[in-house]
């Protein structure tokens, strides 16, 4: 069973990648990283055309302590995988990420009533205004997806010398 589940991923994982994906690779992004050893999650720190600089964020045999500077060489990438879902080709936007949904609909379903009901209620326009634009950014918070975006799965990664 183990078996066929690892020839599997093994089938599907390169169906997915694409090494062009390595110069998508922006600061600031959290990547999950997966050695021959284990895996690991950090944020790129730094980027030069064929190198990342990434902060380790968990603490992991495979990648060193938590905090610590790694880099990867885009020679030492096997390939890049996109972790977002794939959405059904009738989607008005397909690009449009689901956070931004729910933000619309925080907002038309709760905001505008409430805003309204401040602005006419308590004749505070600013205050409805701050109101309406809270719960449309309450509503990207509540479905915006925290799980890196990247996985990059690398053959070593490199400690950076202080």
């Amino acid at each position: 069973m183990c078996k066929a589940l690892l020839a599997t991923l093994l089938l599907i994982v390169p169906a997915f990648a694409d090494s062009e994906l390595f110069q998508h690779l922006r600061t600031r992004r959290t990547v999950e990283l997966v050695l021959p050893g284990g895996e690991c999650r950090a944020k790129v720190v730094n980027r030069t055309p064929d190198r990342l600089t990434l902060r380790l964020s968990r603490k992991s045999g495979a990648c060193g302590p938590p905090g610590s500077l790694v880099t990867v060489s885009e020679a030492d990438v096997r390939r890049v995988v996109d972790n977002r879902p794939r959405r059904p080709s009738r989607s008005r936007d397909p690009e449009l990420p689901p956070a931004a949904f729910c933000a619309i609909g925080a907002m038309s379903l709760v905001g505008a009533p409430s805003a309204f009901a401040i602005g006419e209620g308590l004749n505070n326009d600013p205050l409805a205004l701050a109101v309406f634009a809270g719960t449309g950014i309450a509503g990207a918070l509540i479905c915006h997806d925290w799980n890196p975006r990247y996985t990059i799965f690398v053959e070593r990664i490199t400690p950076v010398s202080p």
